[in-house]
């Protein structure tokens, strides 16, 4: 997705809305409510088909209004709406285009890190938002830890903000509050134990005579010294913070007292541990005694390994940006029509 021509995109439609006809306008449907507490989690796919709908092609003014009227209302009432699963390595674009968005009683849009592009009429906004992650998706997933010997995994990266882009054609009321903040980077696993150090040997047999022992039983050797712990994983990257392009069509940007902007950059990933060290082996057995001989002694145990390496730690990646101003309807329906939504 080309942002700067998506940019332009939405500023001019309410200039030419004025004079479109009025059967371009008189499709809507009946407005879609979803209606649940503050924090209850409704997937993307309940919104209405012909809202998700894309945009593509050559559309002229009419065919543009007649497509946000046919997207109808979709009034959100405390829930969050969920759209997608974080995923660092894809980022999936998500659609809207309908004639009016409502965030009521603190409803609001969860991308999940995915890239979320929305042509909307009129926006209202009762204390709702757009966030990126909620509490249960804010830290990535952790590495695991190693086994025996072994190093710990790395902790996945945290998913950036990426990109929200909006195309308020006729009004915002209220407030946005808009947070695209990078997913925290997951903890690195932590090393394995070391190896069991070698058992030592066991001791020579006793030699004796008729007349006495010529050579008691020898000691057995000392055990090995345990091998090194495993190397703790590396902490993930959190994740950058991501760009809110906020476009309406007039002769001046939306004011800042309209919406707030937050897009801090996700905090990396504590390194994992290094894994203890082995535990040494056992010492060998005396050697047996014989006749007169007695038996040699057991030898030492040996010494517990050295302690792993420590993971190396995340880095913290910069954070997001905004971009708001107004924008013309040409522009705009030309970069639909090179954009792929």
């Amino acid at each position: 997705m080309n942002r700067l021509a998506i940019c332009p995109a939405v500023a001019l439609f309410t200039i030419a809305s004025s004079w479109l006809p009025a059967r371009a306008q008189a499709q809507t449907p009946p407005p879609q409510t979803i209606q649940a507490a503050n924090g209850v989690k409704i997937p993307f796919t309940t919104v209405a088909n012909q809202a998700r709908a894309p945009l593509s092609g050559n559309l002229t003014p009419q065919q543009f209004a007649a497509r946000l009227n046919a997207g109808g209302t979709l009034s959100l009432s405390g829930p969050d709406l969920i759209i997608g699963t974080p995923d660092f390595a894809h980022n999936t674009v998500f659609f809207l285009a309908l004639d009016t968005l409502e965030l009521k009683n603190g409803a609001r849009i969860v991308t999940s890190g995915n890239t979320v592009v929305i042509f909307v009429n009129h926006l209202i906004s009762e204390d709702g938002g757009i966030l990126t992650f909620t509490p249960d998706n804010q830290k990535a997933t952790n590495g695991a830890d190693g086994g025996p010997g072994q190093p710990g995994q790395p902790g996945n990266p945290g998913v950036p903000g990426r990109t929200v882009s909006i195309h308020v054609i006729n009004d915002l009321t209220g407030i946005l509050h808009v947070n695209l903040s990078g997913q925290n980077g997951g903890n690195g696993g932590n090393g394995g134990i070391g190896a069991t150090g070698q058992d030592g040997l066991k001791g020579n047999q006793g030699q004796s005579t008729v007349v006495g022992c010529q050579s008691g039983g020898g000691n057995g050797t000392p055990g090995a010294t345990g091998g090194v712990g495993g190397t703790g994983g590396s902490g993930g990257n959190g994740g950058a913070g991501g760009l809110l392009e906020l476009y309406n069509i007039g002769s001046t940007p939306i004011p800042t007292t309209s919406y707030t902007f937050v897009a801090t950059a996700g905090t990396a990933g504590a390194p994992g541990s290094g894994g203890p060290g082995g535990q040494g082996g056992q010492g060998g057995q005396g050697g047996d005694g014989a006749g007169w001989c007695k038996n040699g002694s057991t030898g030492a145990q040996g010494a517990q390994g050295p302690q792993g390496p420590g993971g190396a730690s995340g880095f913290v990646p910069n954070g997001g940006d905004s971009v708001v101003k107004y924008i013309d309807l040409q522009t705009m329906l030309n970069s639909i029509a090179n954009t792929q939504y």
